[in-house]
């Protein structure tokens, strides 16, 4: 009965080191990006944009968390949110869908985050839905880029200043 006992609490503090570990390991950081949409009276057709370069500032963000590129695992994404700048009273009432993308030098686009059949429910914030892909290959470069389509169901008489705020996950090696 001891060594059952001994066993279970061995395998218990075995879990719970590793997931203290993975706590110290894992830390999170986010990044923006800005769009316009300009006004349209086209419907139904995808809109594509590209935001301007954004810097990764990888090297600080890895030092600030006691870490470097040669350790990290993998970034992935981990929320992303649009929202609306201008006008002031806008909503997305006018898009039917929207995707994001992230590029970068030397890599394939590669699709990060959706929303599609989008209600007309006034919301001037919208939660994206994100792949799990790993983005170290992106966020390990100096500078990425995101690429917005949307497809709108709406005319708009005016342009429409959005922003991201995009989330991200790493994950470091412990050190031996």
């Amino acid at each position: 009965m001891k060594k059952i006992i001994f066993a279970l609490s061995l395998v218990l503090m075995t879990t719970a080191c590793t997931k203290i570990i993975d706590k110290l390991t894992t830390f999170q950081f986010k990044r923006e990006a800005a769009f316009t949409i300009p006004a349209t009276a086209t419907l139904g057709i995808p809109i594509s944009l590209n935001s301007s370069e954004v810097t990764t500032a990888y090297e600080s963000e890895f030092n600030n968390n006691n870490s470097n590129v040669d350790r990290i695992e993998y970034i992935k994404l981990v929320g992303l949110n649009l929202s609306i700048v201008s006008p002031a009273n806008g909503n997305f009432n006018f898009l039917k869908s929207v995707e994001i993308a992230i590029s970068s030098d030397g890599l394939a686009d590669k699709v990060i985050a959706s929303r599609t059949d989008l209600e007309n429910d006034g919301l001037n914030e919208l939660e994206l839905t994100v792949s799990e892909e790993d983005l170290k290959p992106y966020l390990t470069k100096e500078k990425f880029s995101l690429k917005i389509e949307a497809v709108t169901d709406e005319v708009t008489t005016q342009d429409y200043d959005l922003k991201t705020e995009a989330t991200f996950e790493a994950k470091a090696e412990t050190s031996n």
